[in-house]
């Protein structure tokens, strides 16, 4: 059993702290007129990842799939 399955409550803050985070910096970087859209694009990837990863449980739809083909 993996963390994320033993304290979801916890992990569902760390990400949402993460997503804060990570969208503070976007709107840092822009707000200061850097011309970093490579790292822009990059962060919106990784907060992309995160959303599908642990808010819309996307392994999880994989994982039904592959007991179902078990059966």
């Amino acid at each position: 059993m993996t963390t994320e399955n033993k304290h979801p409550r916890r992990t569902g803050s760390y990400v949402f702290l993460t997503l804060v985070g990570l969208t503070a910096l976007e709107f840092g970087l822009v707000f200061l007129e850097l011309e970093w859209w490579s790292a822009l694009i990059l962060i919106g990837v990784i907060k992309a990842w995160l959303v599908i990863r642990y808010y819309m449980h996307f392994s999880r739809l994989f994982a039904e799939e592959a007991i179902q083909n078990d059966s």
